[in-house]
């Protein structure tokens, strides 16, 4: 789950969109 985790982070930095990684934060967190 880390590995993803730390994918979509580098995804959604390198996409330099900083709406989809608190998205994403929120998802993650959510489904743990």
């Amino acid at each position: 789950v880390t590995f993803q985790f730390s994918q979509h982070l580098l995804f959604f930095e390198w996409s330099g969109r900083v709406e989809p990684l608190v998205l994403g934060v929120f998802v993650m967190e959510e489904s743990c």
